[in-house]
């Protein structure tokens, strides 16, 4: 059978012609056309909505991440969730920034704190006293890239340099290794989510957020490190089922 409605008479489907979708698949496709359906859906919702639940031919460029939602940091604390802090090394004095954000889930909705945005750290002992500064305990829970140079900047963080670091944080942090997943496929399960809100002193997530788009190629395109950070607690959260 063609469908003549089609440019070159092909057959068009969609996920409603396939009967072995799990209940879950269903809803993951309804929630789709719920993003697309909302006054602020992205052109990466509408892209998602025509292509993975229309089945219409669609190319997938501009902005990814709606516009987050805010709340203060005191309101961020309160949330009765488990928090996890997520870690993307900066390493050149000119370079990429380190970026330290803590996630929360709850009501299916993200949310995030940006704790650390900076360029220049390149002492495992100076992030950790940062880390230290900004409450964190041999007990919080922390995950972080390890690809590259992360993996001994991890192993830093978790040994305190084989006990070299004195003071308070002699003991170190306990830092896991990030789930890698791609990039695209760990920020589409962001998306699946209900909403994402930020705390009102994320000022370099938002503007990440704002940013962060496909190029006419389709492929992403901005800066992403507090967005990496924030993905990585958020895939960690999700595996614990939080």
């Amino acid at each position: 059978l063609l469908d003549k409605s089609t440019p070159d008479n092909t057959l068009v489907t969609t996920w409603r012609d396939n009967p072995y979708l799990t209940p879950q698949q269903v809803d993951e496709f309804e929630a789709m056309k719920e993003r697309a359906m909302r006054p602020n859906a992205t052109k990466y919702d509408t892209y998602m909505y025509r292509v993975y639940y229309l089945g219409e031919f669609a190319q997938m460029v501009g902005q990814i991440f709606p516009p987050p939602s805010v709340c203060t940091v005191a309101e961020y604390e309160e949330i009765p969730a488990k928090e996890c802090i997520g870690i993307d090394f900066g390493f050149a004095l000119d370079g990429d920034p380190t970026a330290v954000v803590g996630v929360k889930l709850w009501n299916n909705r993200i949310y995030c704190r940006q704790y650390i945005y900076q360029r220049g750290i390149t002492s495992s002992e100076e992030l950790a006293q940062m880390l230290h500064a900004n409450g964190m305990t041999p007990y919080t829970l922390i995950v972080a890239d390890y690809g590259g140079l992360g993996a001994s900047r991890i192993r830093d963080l978790v040994t305190a340099d084989n006990g070299k670091w004195t003071g308070d944080i002699s003991r170190g942090f306990p830092v896991y290794n990030c789930i890698k997943t791609p990039i695209m496929a760990g920020v589409s399960e962001m998306l699946s989510m209900d909403g994402i809100t930020v705390t009102d002193n994320s000022d370099f997530l938002r503007d990440e957020m704002e940013q962060y788009s496909f190029d006419d190629g389709g492929t992403p395109h901005g800066d992403d490190h507090a967005i990496d950070a924030g993905r990585y607690a958020f895939a960690y959260l999700r595996r614990l089922g939080a």
